[in-house]
């Protein structure tokens, strides 16, 4: 009786020995979450659009003078910048907002006029009149709540087709790196 070594043999063409098999629907089950949860951001993303259109026609306009500028440090040491500004509402009454929107560098410097737009209901509430300050939010949350939709919609998709081609898959006795290598057992 001649021994031979008992080796397996290992192709770096196959990465299913990486893969670890997922329980049946577990992949479409995972879409349709990462769908759901892209409805969800796009609603939200779509009502806070809403939103800020509804306080830009109602809101009260007003022209500020920036009279000062905020230093803020990140915790990696990085300084920003934000405008506060001053300005008056419709009744007379003199505010200051600091805004909440940072640069690096100042966007803005002390003696710039800048147009804001407040609640007249709350002159205290108020926001610098540009497209990025208003409506860069909405229109980020938008965004990736139209990748998580499609992504999931996507790999939803592809689960049920991969599951319903006829082929198997995330079956370990059908990759080939769990079979025997010829001549093993003699």
């Amino acid at each position: 009786m001649r021994h031979r070594s008992s080796s397996m043999r290992f192709s770096s063409r196959h990465h299913s020995r990486y893969t670890i098999p997922l329980p049946k629907g577990c992949g479409i089950a995972m879409g349709i979450m990462f769908a759901l949860l892209g409805i969800a951001l796009l609603a939200g993303g779509l009502a806070w659009w809403q939103h800020v259109n509804r306080f830009v026609q109602s809101a009260g306009h007003a022209e500020g003078t920036v009279v000062e500028i905020n230093e803020s440090r990140d915790r990696d040491g990085n300084f920003s910048y934000s405008p506060a500004i001053e300005y008056t509402d419709h009744q007379g009454q003199l505010h200051k907002h600091r805004s909440n929107i940072k640069s690096n560098p100042s966007m803005y410097s002390v003696g710039d006029k800048v147009e804001i737009l407040y609640d007249k209901d709350r002159p205290d509430s108020a926001g610098i009149d540009s497209w990025f300050g208003l409506y860069f939010g909405p229109l980020l949350l938008t965004i990736l709540g139209g990748g998580f939709f499609f992504v999931g919609t996507a790999v939803a998709v592809a689960m049920m087709y991969s599951k319903s081609s006829g082929k198997p898959t995330n079956d370990p006795m059908n990759d080939p790196m769990m079979q025997q290598p010829p001549g093993w057992n003699q």
